[in-house]
């Protein structure tokens, strides 16, 4: 009954005996059967292991900044190029729940394309009627934001919470270009800070972006080190201009890349917050926060079956909630299309409102906080980092490592073992490159974008690419799309199902599923009982065809080899019996699905894009 103590929690889960972890570990081994332990250990992209169980973890206090019951800030991007419909859109995000927006200028290396004009009448439209000193903003304008800061901060009233975006690190590792003086960059960035705290503004003036290391393929261990790097190397020039380092300190930020992988975001947002804290006590420094930006990733971004990216930006947020983050931004559904419109960016918002709102997320400091694995990845994620980062000091900082290319190097090579993963289909894309679908529904977008980051004069540096995941497989569905629209056919290959549906009826769903990440369609061929109906069937095939049935059916084959009137493929491994059976090409997982797929299209006679 209601209230009463026998029927309460803490009674049901005393009905339950205790169980140690050898109690589990038993139940493990008996469902393992032969295969080892160990097998059911994982290890991270930073050669993090991860263990399938944890104890409880030492509870030392929040790592978060953000009392229980604080809400994170919702902050919304302001990104048109017309300065009046940047302001339509803000006006409205403001509100409908939106607490904070962040202008994003043409030229920044995040408005792929878009952006305001760095003019202060366009900023002053984009703004008009917004209560400046009631909401939170944020600039992002790359090799302009010393410019734009200095516009703000003349529209702005005194002690607005603003975060000034300025950014010549990140700016270098972009574009290649510094965009001021190396030599006077410490006593550049000294008078920025003097003259917007003269106008009543205390900041923070600086920025750390992870995400332009995480939008080339790093490592979330390389993406904190480069946060990092960044801020220590702006802090010495400041020393060395006369700075002083105790206020100093505390005019950065930092804004995190929060993706899909829920563990690995909220270990990166608590780890960042160790890492500082390191920092600062190597340096011989008080303690004081620094706040964390984070913004749902561009690089898990698809333009395939784009509203799973709704499923991906919810737990993104969620999960840089959990850790912490002390103000969020969700790039819309539809942000790999082009700029979003007004539903986008309202789904956008209402994912932040419904996860504060209705799940109460921000209810609880660091919810991960004494919870065994958050705890270990969070510490071991924060020690890579910091070796990520020594690695870095030891070439002398971030601005000589990226000149020297050492930095990029070691980025590139994560980003080519993610996309080895990402062809083989290990790292599946749902919606692309798994479970894709040949009807995309349509959306709609403001306008376009082309994704790139204009080009500047007097590069010291190889900038570091901007490359979405799923770029690879989109490309093969627009060759086939464009293929479809040119011949009036889409792209088909014949299935040749033999035996019984319930045998290869796995095996022919997964085989229409790897067809369709590259946008090909399958035309089934089935009733057929044996081999010599096979036969028949594929003899009258003109065009490409592939054999999809069971093993036993395909160890009961005997020749003569079949002829299709194109390239015979194979679903499943290779069969020594099947060897003289004039198969071209086999599909299995674990194979290089991007390659496949391409020689699939060369057999289509599909043009490349």
């Amino acid at each position: 009954m209601p209230g009463d103590p026998a029927h309460s929690i803490g009674s049901l889960a005393n009905d339950f005996p205790p169980r140690s972890e050898a109690d589990w570990r038993a139940l493990v081994d008996k469902a393992l059967k032969d295969a080892p332990f160990d097998t059911l250990k994982t290890v991270t992209r930073d050669g993090i292991a991860v263990e399938p169980i944890y104890p409880a973890g030492d509870v030392k206090g929040p790592l978060s900044t953000r009392p229980g019951g604080t809400a994170w800030e919702i902050i919304q991007r302001v990104d048109h190029s017309d300065p009046d419909e940047a302001n339509s859109q803000a006006l409205i995000d403001l509100e409908n729940g939106a607490s904070g927006l962040a202008l994003v200028f043409s030229g920044a290396p995040s408005a792929r394309g878009a952006g305001l004009p760095v003019d202060e009448e366009a900023i002053k439209r984009a703004l008009a009627g917004v209560h400046l000193g009631m909401i939170e903003m944020r600039l992002q304008a790359g090799p302009n934001a010393i410019a734009a800061a200095g516009m703000l901060a003349g529209l702005a009233p005194p002690d607005s919470s603003i975060c000034f975006g300025v950014d010549p690190i990140d700016t270098l590792a972009a574009t290649g270009t510094l965009g001021l003086d190396e030599a006077n960059l410490g006593a550049n960035l000294l008078d920025v800070a003097s003259d917007l705290g003269a106008q009543g503004h205390s900041g923070p003036y600086f920025e750390a972006d992870g995400r332009i290391a995480h939008n080339a393929g790093a490592t979330d261990g390389q993406e904190l080190a480069m946060i990092l790097a960044s801020i220590v190397d702006l802090l010495r020039r400041l020393e060395h201009s006369g700075a002083d380092l105790d206020r100093a300190s505390a005019w950065f930020s930092a804004t995190i890349a929060a993706d899909a992988d829920q563990f690995a975001t909220i270990a990166k947002c608590r780890a960042l917050r160790l890492l500082w804290r390191r920092v600062l006590d190597a340096s011989g420094l008080p303690f004081h926060p620094l706040p964390i930006h984070a913004e749902t990733s561009w690089r898990m971004m698809t333009r395939q079956d784009p509203h799973v990216n709704l499923l991906r930006t919810t737990i993104a947020t969620f999960a840089a909630g959990i850790g912490g983050a002390d103000s969020i931004s969700v790039l819309p559904f539809t942000a790999a299309h082009g700029l979003p419109d007004a539903f986008a960016r309202r789904i956008a918002r209402n994912t932040q409102l419904i996860l504060l709102e209705e799940s109460g997320l921000a209810r609880v400091a660091d919810a991960a906080a004494g919870a065994g694995y958050p705890e270990h990845r969070t510490r071991a994620l924060a020690d890579v980092a910091w070796r990520h980062f020594q690695d870095i000091e030891r070439e002398d900082g971030i601005i000589e490592s990226l000149k020297r290319g050492a930095l990029q190097a070691r980025i590139a090579e994560a980003r080519a073992a993610r996309a080895a993963d990402i062809a083989t289909a290990s790292l599946p894309i749902t919606g692309t490159s798994a479970y894709a679908t040949l009807d995309d529904m349509p959306v709609s977008v403001v306008a376009s974008s082309n994704g790139a980051t204009p080009a500047l004069e007097g590069q010291i540096a190889d900038p570091l690419p901007a490359i979405r995941d799923a770029e690879p497989f989109e490309t093969l569905r627009d060759a086939a799309l464009a293929h479809a629209e040119t011949t009036g056919t889409a792209p088909t290959i014949a299935i040749v199902a033999i035996g019984d549906q319930a045998d290869y009826g796995p095996r022919l769903t997964w085989t229409q599923n790897l067809l369709a990440a590259g946008g090909i369609a399958a035309d089934i061929v089935d009733d057929l009982p044996d081999w010599d109906a096979a036969r028949d069937a594929i003899g009258k095939i003109n065009g490409p065809a592939c054999l999809c049935a069971s093993n036993a059916v395909y160890d009961a084959f005997s020749g003569p080899a079949l002829t299709a009137g194109g390239s015979l493929y194979c679903a499943g491994k290779p069969r020594a019996n099947l060897e003289n059976a004039g198969v071209d090409r086999y599909f299995a997982a674990g194979m290089d699905v991007l390659d496949a797929l391409s020689a699939v299209h060369d057999a289509l006679g599909v043009a490349k894009t």
